[in-house]
């Protein structure tokens, strides 16, 4: 059996165990009930077959059988007992009725406990959650286990098992359709996953035990994307300070890059697996060279947005220029490669979220605004990505993964100090502003600059558009205007 099926097993165990104990309990006070019932029925006929032995002729009040008329006078059983009106017919249907009716009781309840076995548990007894997630991987180790242990002891009545997978492995048991229902009944979702998520029904919108109602997902912390430098290679290569426009970037890259000592000026992430690839890598060149897409703005639509205008066409300019100065294979490598590459001190500059402030101490790494052309008037714009959590669409107890999802809410100040994710929950965190200066420069870029969030239609098909055109730019195949105007089609395809 596999752990869910393990689990649900011993739920189903424990449930009839509990239920074995109350039912007997009930079936025996039942029993004497009946016993007790039946005794006095005993007593009854008994005293009425003692009475028909002395006078078997009686005054019949109302029609018999045979129709004869109330007064007649027939050999019958007596049915008037002085101490006693009721006919013993009716006492005899009465007491099988209170025999039957606590008989349909039972059967009323054990309906009520298989349902309860399929949708939650019984009442007083524990509800099994299962909470998929791959954010594991991003935190310090028991930060997760130490927020479900508490939950757990506040809410005695509802346990929770976490379920640990990678970020890839979680997307692909979505999109498999035979087996996505084994993600349990909470997931950890990438805020790029929602819009496939919607579209498919795998998420319940959230009703008001979590004060967010009609939504699909809850986001718990997110994360800006800046620009990090290598401040031992930018010195070797003559500079002081971080490049400030897109320009200097070129002149630094092509200056740090020694191909022969394996090190490369700037590094793409592009993998086809990371949903945030693209606009963490080349959009946030272009939001720093046209601005941010914006809807409902004064009237504003994203149709208003154009990729192959005049003031957007210079980023894909720079990223052609820019192709000679990175890391090997941009379309193959993961963000954890480029990461590692970068702190192994074979990368002089990337984009990375805030989490990675974690491993990159201040004394060795630096974090700035990502640079913009020299005639970029606008403020630093920042691609934003976000944890997300959902109910999945195949759990039966919804009320009970809201209350745990409203748990994690109130306690998203924890995952975002154990995560390094700026702005996190919107709220500096006083201890890591003391023991960074990374997370105190970080945090001002954020205040000062603007954030592009995951509601752009960035779809899986865009995302794939925008790689294939930089890929052929890369190439040759195209040029900087046309894989804009390649970008540009892509786009006005998915806003319709």
């Amino acid at each position: 059996m596999s752990d869910s099926q393990d689990n649900k097993f011993d739920q189903f165990i424990s449930c009839v165990k509990q239920f074995s104990r109350k039912a007997l309990k009930v079936l025996r006070m039942r029993f004497l009930a009946a016993a007790a019932r039946l005794r006095q029925a005993g007593h009854f006929i008994k005293r009425l077959f003692q009475q028909n032995q002395t006078d078997n002729t009686v005054r019949i009040p109302s029609l018999n059988p045979a129709g004869y008329k109330k007064g007649s006078s027939v050999p019958v059983i007596e049915a008037d007992i002085a101490d006693d009106e009721t006919s013993l017919p009716q006492k005899l249907l009465r007491t099988a009725l209170n025999n039957i009716l606590w008989i349909w009781a039972v059967a009323i309840a054990v309906g009520i406990i298989v349902f309860k076995l399929t949708a939650g548990g019984l009442p007083g007894m524990a509800s099994h959650l299962v909470f998929t997630t791959w954010w594991e991987d991003e935190l310090p180790p028991d930060i997760l286990q130490g927020l479900v242990t508490e939950f757990m002891e506040k809410n005695p009545d509802i346990q929770v098992k976490l379920k640990k997978m990678s970020r890839d492995e979680l997307r692909e048991l979505l999109a498999d359709e035979d087996k996505r229902e084994d993600a349990g009944d909470i997931i950890s979702v990438d805020s790029f996953w929602l819009p496939s998520l919607e579209a498919a029904s795998l998420l319940l919108p959230l009703n008001t035990a979590t004060g967010e109602s009609g939504r699909y997902g809850l986001s718990l912390v997110s994360f800006i994307n800046p620009l990090y430098y290598n401040i031992r290679l930018l010195r070797e290569a003559g500079f002081d300070r971080p490049p400030k426009t897109q320009a200097e970037l070129l002149t630094y890259a092509q200056r740090i890059d020694k191909a022969p000592e394996g090190i490369s000026g700037a590094a793409l992430a592009l993998g086809a697996g990371d949903s945030e690839s693209i606009s963490r890598e080349i959009l946030s060149w272009i939001w720093n060279s046209a601005g941010i897409p914006v809807e409902n703005a004064e009237g504003v639509t994203y149709a208003d947005y154009h990729f192959a205008s005049k003031q957007a066409i210079p980023a894909f300019e720079f990223l052609n220029q820019l192709k000679n100065s990175l890391y090997p294979d941009p379309f193959t490598l993961s963000a954890r490669q480029k990461l590692d590459a970068f702190k192994a001190g074979k990368i002089g500059m990337i984009v990375a979220p805030s989490c990675a402030l974690r491993d990159l101490p201040a004394a060795e790494f630096g974090v700035t605004t990502i640079p913009s052309p020299a005639a970029y008037m606008g403020k630093s714009a920042f691609s934003l990505s976000s944890w997300y959590v959902g109910v999945s669409a195949f759990t039966t107890k919804q009320e009970e993964a809201e209350t745990f999802i409203r748990y994690l809410r109130d306690n998203a100040g924890v995952i975002a100090a154990a995560a390094y994710a700026i702005p996190g929950n919107g709220r500096r965190n006083p201890d890591m502003a003391k023991e960074s200066a990374n997370y105190v420069k970080a945090f001002d870029m954020y205040d000062a600059g603007e954030m592009v969030r995951n509601r752009p239609p960035l779809t899986s098909e865009f995302n794939a558009a925008v790689r294939t055109a930089i890929g052929r730019m890369f190439s040759g195949g195209q040029t900087p205007a046309e894989a804009a105007a390649a970008v540009q089609a892509a786009w006005e395809e998915v806003i319709k």
